[in-house]
């Protein structure tokens, strides 16, 4: 019998829960909003992913991680993050999972984040757009990959779904 998931996101905005949709859809899990979640609706599951934005270095999502890796260390738990930083940055995530979930043994995955005006608080609109506003104005040998990567988010705002198919296979060869 093939093994049983959970996925399990924190979104503010949208992007991560998305992606969480299409994962679930694409494995055959159970999906599940993070918020109000208790650790007793994950108990049947061996394997779990969670799914969060990163919002200033923060994951939403890792009280509810450290919580499960807590109370089910034989589970084999799994990260996806929605954000603005360029995916290629392979240092920063590495930074941002040990920051926010130090001594946590999982795998993680990091997938391109949006900015949905229509559903941001007016303050991280204003940062959003102010940011945006900052980059467009630096000549363009002065912008980073990182600059490039939030400007082309600001502009788009287009999800992709098959940047879960890493996530995908990783699971489906677990």
């Amino acid at each position: 019998m093939p093994e049983k998931f959970a996925v399990v996101y924190i979104s503010r905005y949208g992007a991560a829960k998305q992606y969480a949709q299409w994962l679930a859809q694409a494995m055959g899990a159970d999906l599940f909003d993070g918020d109000g979640l208790h650790m007793k609706d994950l108990k049947e599951y061996p394997s779990i992913v969670f799914g969060s934005g990163v919002y200033a270095g923060r994951l939403p999502v890792a009280s509810l991680i450290r919580k499960a890796a807590s109370a089910f260390p034989e589970k084999k738990l799994t990260l996806f993050t929605a954000g603005l930083t360029d995916l290629s940055n392979a240092e920063y995530y590495q930074k941002l999972v040990k920051s926010n979930l130090p001594g946590i043994p999982l795998r993680a995955f990091h997938f391109p984040g949006k900015i949905n005006a229509q559903k941001m608080k007016l303050f991280h609109r204003i940062i959003a757009n102010l940011m945006i506003s900052a980059l467009r104005k630096k000549p363009s040998e002065q912008l980073t990959d990182n600059d490039r990567a939030f400007i082309k988010t600001g502009e788009s705002g287009q999800l992709d779904r098959s940047a879960v198919t890493p996530l995908v296979a990783a699971l489906q060869n677990t």
